[in-house]
């Protein structure tokens, strides 16, 4: 063989392995860490839709209420991306007490989706969108934002499934505003 084609094969090889080493240690980073969610911005857009609130410019997140109690609770629902068709029956009898809201999560039923197509051929540029814009931290951060559109200290929070996992994030990073 050829000592330039075997130098040129070596080459490429650690160009691989480097690469690999690079992608490796990049996918090791956790897509979430406490903390992520209370550098968003947390200024109120006016809100000018019934039955949605407006948490950023050009995201608009549908909820329903149930029960016209006093105290609101935050229902998130599970998935990602299976919202509550309707309220749960078993809650009607607490009506009186509560209002329950059901929202439906950005990019998620009848929300705002925020990403159709991606722009990028770019697999790493996309991640960094989509985490962006339909990440952990938006989802936590539009909670604070329905919070303080609900003029609430603090939230009762009730997560189904993967909505007991951001309810649980949200307590954990903002957890003055958690009442239970």
């Amino acid at each position: 063989m050829n000592k330039t084609v075997l130098w040129i094969i070596i080459i490429v090889v650690v160009l691989i392995v480097i690469a690999g080493i690079f992608i490796w240690q990049w996918m090791q980073k956790p897509m979430y860490e406490i903390g992520m969610a209370a550098q968003k911005n947390f200024n109120i857009p006016q809100q000018t839709r019934e039955n949605y609130w407006t948490v950023e410019p050009g995201i608009d997140l549908y909820y329903q209420t149930q029960g016209s109690g006093d105290t609101p609770v935050l229902v998130i629902h599970g998935g990602p991306g299976s919202p509550f068709e309707e309220p749960i029956a078993a809650l009607d009898t607490l009506g009186d007490q509560y209002t329950f809201y059901y929202y439906h999560q950005r990019g998620c039923g009848n929300s705002t989706h925020p990403i159709d197509v991606f722009e990028s051929k770019n697999y790493g540029e996309n991640v960094q969108v989509l985490d962006e814009k339909l990440g952990m931290a938006a989802q936590l951060a539009d909670i604070e934002r329905i919070r303080l559109m609900l003029d609430q200290d603090k939230l009762i929070l009730m997560g189904h499934s993967f909505g007991g996992l951001i309810a649980s994030l949200y307590a954990a990073e903002f957890p003055e505003h958690v009442q239970s």
